[in-house]
């Protein structure tokens, strides 16, 4: 199901570009950028939500504190809090698992058309084509290795990476493990330097530049929520 669903309807897509490109490295960065703009309103209301989340973290806290184990109401006061803000922290949970389907399935789609059994995986009015140049702008070679691309990689990480902590409050859950992250992830794409063609660098290099370009648009026109007018209750009334 993932492979008729998610990556030979990609692989498909990529191999119509090139078609049009007549160049494996402008095909990829095509095709990242289509499935980067169908995401786009998913990925905005994602980021945007992370930032509300971050600006509320002192309510949520105040909440926290004052409800003590009391775990109901807590849970109680925190989806109210989330519904004047007009956020949905599901959401963003739901949305980072739908995310790593299309980066599995993309990291599938390059990883098979390094290899000329790609063929296989085609739809029959692109059965003509058997064979794909893997020379990428003219010098470099998609299937063979290459310092520069995981270099890139790597440091494109780093700056997602920085952007995204700075995005998150001091007390925010997520910063540790965001800095875990920025700091894990470039080590771990430069030890697979040797071990991955650099179709692979150049599609993580991609991905992860039109991420930091997003990240940096939502960042520059991000307006705080108004927030809903908090009903109450009858109870509070004659309390």
């Amino acid at each position: 199901m993932f492979k008729t669903i998610f990556y030979q309807p990609m692989l498909n897509i990529l191999v119509m570009m090139y078609n049009i490109f007549h160049d494996l490295g402008f095909s990829v960065i095509a095709l990242i950028t289509l499935v980067r703009l169908i995401l786009w309103p998913f990925f905005t209301k994602s980021e945007t939500s992370q930032k509300v989340i971050a600006k509320i973290q002192p309510e949520v806290a105040r909440i926290q504190k004052e409800n003590g184990k009391d775990y109901q109401a807590q849970s109680k006061e925190l989806l109210a809090l989330y519904k004047r803000y007009k956020i949905n922290p599901s959401f963003t949970m739901l949305f980072s698992i739908i995310q790593i389907f299309f980066i599995l399935a993309l990291f599938n789609v390059f990883n098979i058309i390094s290899k000329p059994t790609f063929v296989n995986y085609l739809y029959s009015f692109l059965k003509h084509i058997t064979s794909v140049n893997y020379i990428a702008f003219g010098s470099i070679n998609l299937i063979e290795k290459s310092i520069l691309l995981a270099v890139l990689a790597a440091l494109t990480q780093v700056i997602q990476g920085w952007l995204m902590i700075r995005n998150t409050g001091p007390k925010d859950p997520q910063r540790g493990t965001l800095i875990i992250i920025t700091l894990v992830m470039p080590l771990v794409l430069l030890s697979l330097y040797n071990k991955l063609p650099s179709i692979i660098f150049l599609y993580w290099t991609i991905l992860t530049l039109i991420g930091i370009i997003q990240t940096t648009y939502i960042q520059k026109h991000f307006k705080m929520p108004s927030e809903e007018p908090e009903i109450i209750s009858q109870d509070k009334l004659t309390s």
